[in-house]
């Protein structure tokens, strides 16, 4: 398995941790043990408890972006991109449970100033 799909499957599985327990109660060893490896192996790839947050974070909502642009890309209307950019990102979230409770969770996450958003970039 290549560092790209290991990434991957950290962010993945620590999605589902961080959503069912949320940031307070998940521990690093929650997320190393789903995972099958040592808390040591996982700060190979990951500074801190925040840093996977926030890793993770901004990987479901780069899946969750990616997903709702690739069904508005050949809307050529301005409203009927954004009727469906809506209606889209609700399907994406109802069915992406992990990320649903993420958002529910921590709303700040999706702030609608880019001075307050620290997964602006």
């Amino acid at each position: 398995m290549s560092r790209q799909e290991k990434t991957e499957k950290i962010f993945e599985t620590s999605l589902k941790i961080f959503a069912r327990f949320d940031y307070r109660k998940t521990t690093v060893e929650d997320i190393a043990n789903e995972l099958g490896m040592t808390k040591g192996n996982l700060y190979l790839y990951v500074k801190d408890k925040r840093d996977l947050y926030d890793q993770t974070v901004a990987y479901g909502l780069k899946r969750w972006q990616q997903n709702v642009l690739a069904s508005i890309i050949d809307a050529k209307d301005i409203v009927e991109r954004l009727v469906l950019a809506c209606r889209k990102s609700y399907e994406y979230l109802s069915c992406d449970e992990g990320m649903r409770k993420i958002v529910i969770n921590d709303p700040g996450i999706y702030s609608f100033y880019p001075q307050e958003d620290h997964f602006y970039e």
